[in-house]
């Protein structure tokens, strides 16, 4: 039970269960790194109320397809997508509405920062494929 609730604490914090080594290999973040982590986040494994994250981890498009993300949340957003090649776009959008997406994006990786009220919430790339796997 306690690591369940290790695992769902560093989650909530957004410590990433896995990473991909230097060898290309998913690796497992250790219990003992999580809980440093934690602890220097000031955080504790005490189970809390989650804030909903307004966008999903990661979004892969298919190259062609209309690109939009469903927001969760409440209230407005703005927004910035940073192309891998540096050039941004940006926009506001509302928590239960729809983002659309550049129908011009490049393919490749992209990031997206949200902001809310004065804080930022970094998202992890969003991908755009010309085909899926």
């Amino acid at each position: 039970m306690e690591s369940k609730r290790l695992d769902n604490a560093a989650l909530a914090a957004g410590i990433s269960p896995s990473y991909i080594n230097a060898h290309g290999k998913p690796q497992s973040i250790a219990a003992v790194t999580k809980q440093r982590l934690l602890d220097a986040m000031h955080r504790s494994t005490a189970a809390t109320k989650v804030a909903v994250n307004p966008l999903p981890n990661v979004k892969i498009f298919t190259h062609g397809k209309k690109m939009s993300l469903p927001v969760a949340g409440r209230g407005e957003y703005q927004w910035i997508l940073t192309t891998e090649d540096g050039k941004q776009y940006q926009g506001k959008t509302r928590g239960g509405e729809t983002l659309p997406l550049p129908a011009k994006l490049p393919e490749g990786y992209h990031s997206l920062t949200l902001t809310q009220e004065g804080g930022a919430l970094a998202l992890p790339d969003y991908r755009r494929a010309s085909a899926l796997l």
